[in-house]
């Protein structure tokens, strides 16, 4: 009885919805704008050469998946040298450095300076004309306080050019050059 009950009920409800779907017969109109997502640009946290890729236009990426490589670049010292200053470390902005100090780092030459002589200016023997490429010579300061080692690196006639390989001399000072260490006059090859 119960069912034949709840059966009734149910196609009297559904006769009652019959004559409000024929009154809203009228068409729903609505409105909207697709979009579609903003691209996403890659771009690599560090300016450098790309590598060989093989993605083109069009290609289907997944989440995760190589796109490209940046190679990383190897700076080699053009010079030999002491590090004199460092500006920036492991993990930073190389860029940074650049835009700040105008370098990532300082290198100073171990050959610091060179010397252009001339034998005119020194004691007049033959053995002090007699110069050779290789040579070392034995530097010290015209007012006695400063004193370096340094090597003739170039010689055309009287002219020769000395490489300072380290001591104490000022670059501004007057220089006495010598072929032996204990600086005696006899071996002086030039002043400069």
């Amino acid at each position: 009885m119960k069912k034949m009950v709840a059966l009734m009920l149910a196609a009297l409800l559904a006769l009652a919805g019959v004559p409000a779907l024929a009154e809203s017969s009228e068409t729903l109109i609505l409105t909207a704008t697709v979009e579609g997502l903003d691209p996403i640009v890659l771009s690599a946290p560090a300016s450098g050469l790309l590598a060989p890729f093989s993605v083109r236009a069009g290609q289907l990426l997944s989440p995760g998946e190589t796109v490209f490589t940046v190679e990383p670049q190897r700076v080699y010292a053009e010079i030999d040298g002491t590090v004199a200053d460092v500006y920036a470390q492991a993990g930073e902005s190389a860029d940074a450095a650049v835009a700040r100090y105008g370098a990532v780092m300082c290198i100073e030459y171990a050959d610091r300076y060179q010397i252009e002589a001339s034998t005119r200016t020194g004691y007049n023997t033959a053995e002090n004309r007699d110069l050779r490429v290789g040579t070392p010579v034995y530097l010290r300061s015209a007012n006695e306080k400063h004193f370096a080692d340094g090597r003739i690196t170039a010689v055309n006639g009287s002219q020769f050019t000395v490489q300072v390989l380290g001591g104490d001399l000022v670059y501004t000072e007057d220089v006495k050059i010598y072929r032996e260490p204990d600086y005696n006059n006899k071996t002086l090859l030039a002043r400069a």
